[in-house]
């Protein structure tokens, strides 16, 4: 595009195009406004204007006062057009990088402390060995290299005695401290090295597809369950010798062992929390009892939820179903095929009272029936069909999320 008169720019030619745009045209002057849009002469706006004001005022009485009172208040153009926020807000982003947050009140902290989701979240992220996912090191298990019982060196299989790769964090009672000051024949302190540990997600599919495919192989060499443990453990360059990579093992019943050993900490977990808060239903306890009428169902378990009182933090709480006392759900691990009229429970529920959504755990599913028969027995807030359990310290925490863990394990895909 070129003006008709080259003897200004384009940018003058366009700002008063803009002009003529976005200010009202009055009729009177329109065809003077359309005339000296393209005057040559660089300053010939002021001196017109002035002329034009000096001529209204001589021959007669003044009749754009007030126009030129709005024109002069008016909004300028180049505001009514759309403003990139790198303009109006230059320094937004320093802004808030810079801002000074709240400092953290005690009550906040201790929220967060009685809160298990917010402690597993907070806790440091690490590396899955097999699957290469980061998660929160609360949500993983620590796995280590567990030697073979065999004391005697006359036994034949002294020399050959097994390094087993188990759930370490697991079977924590059965292990012998990892640094002990042991006192040898001579009378000199021997100082055993702590067992090294990897991190694994708890899934049940991923450990059946291990135990499928390391019982499949077979190396000649080494054992296949080397190529589990990470690279910086492996001869030469880690602690872990060549004859030590022979002897690593992998149980043939991993899944179900691991099953085992989880089901086994929870109940730990669950007698810890009952011995440790013996009172129920109180206004700062930790249990309160669900009492449901009409059998094993979704509907009968939110009108129970309803029908509760409120009280503090409800929304950081666990529901923990444990059925009617002669019903068993169907097993996680039980390969049955499930029908339709088998119960079952949602793995979240929202409050009624508070608007906020908790997660079911349903022990009928998650426990065998000698597990459960056991902690039905052994205490009397175990015998209703649902209890609400709310962590208010460390211990209920852990065992908040033992169940969250196991609830995990046991969950297909």
């Amino acid at each position: 595009m070129e003006p008709l008169h080259s003897r200004i720019s384009y940018a003058s030619w366009r700002l008063r195009v803009f002009r003529q745009l976005f200010v009202p045209v009055i009729p009177s002057n329109s065809t003077f406004h359309l005339r000296r849009a393209y005057s040559s002469i660089p300053n010939d706006d002021a001196a017109q204007k002035a002329s034009i004001n000096s001529t209204s005022n001589h021959n007669g009485p003044p009749t754009n006062t007030a126009r030129d009172g709005n024109e002069a208040t008016s909004i300028p153009p180049s505001q009514l057009l759309p403003q990139s926020p790198l303009i109006t807000h230059p320094y937004h982003a320093r802004e808030i990088r810079h801002r000074k947050k709240r400092p953290a009140t005690t009550e906040d902290l201790s929220d967060l402390r009685r809160n298990p989701w917010a402690m597993a979240l907070a806790s440091p992220v690490r590396l899955c060995t097999v699957t290469a996912a980061r998660m929160p090191k609360a949500l993983l298990t620590d796995w280590g290299m567990v030697e073979q019982t065999i004391t005697s060196p006359s036994d034949p299989n002294f020399r050959d005695r097994k390094l087993w790769l188990l759930p370490v964090s697991l079977i924590q009672d059965e292990l012998a401290p990892p640094s002990t000051d042991t006192q040898s024949a001579d009378g000199t302190r021997k100082v055993s090295r702590p067992y090294l540990k990897m991190r694994m997600i708890d899934r049940m599919p991923i450990l059946k597809t291990l135990t499928y495919w390391l019982h499949r192989t077979r190396e000649r060499r080494k054992s296949p369950v080397t190529r589990l443990i990470p690279f910086r453990w492996k001869y030469p360059q880690g602690p872990v010798t060549g004859r030590e990579e022979t002897r690593l093992a992998w149980r043939g019943d991993m899944p179900d062992f691991v099953l085992k050993m989880m089901r086994r900490d929870v109940l730990k977990q669950l007698k810890r929390v009952s011995d440790q808060f013996k009172r129920q239903d109180v206004a700062n306890g930790v249990w309160r009892s669900i009492d449901v009428q009409n059998g094993y169902s979704e509907t009968s378990l939110l009108g129970a939820l309803e029908a509760m009182d409120p009280f503090e933090r409800m929304g950081s709480g666990v529901v923990l179903v444990l059925g009617e006392g002669n019903v068993h759900a169907p097993q996680a691990d039980a390969e049955v095929e499930v029908g339709d009229d088998t119960p079952s429970l949602p793995d979240f529920v929202t409050l009624p009272l508070v608007k906020t959504k908790v997660p079911v755990l349903d022990l009928t599913q998650l426990l065998g029936p000698e597990e459960l028969e056991d902690i039905r027995s052994y205490h009397s807030r175990f015998q209703k069909f649902a209890v609400f359990l709310r962590p208010t310290d460390q211990l209920t925490v852990d065992a908040v999320l033992a169940l969250w863990k196991l609830k995990g394990y046991v969950r297909p895909g």
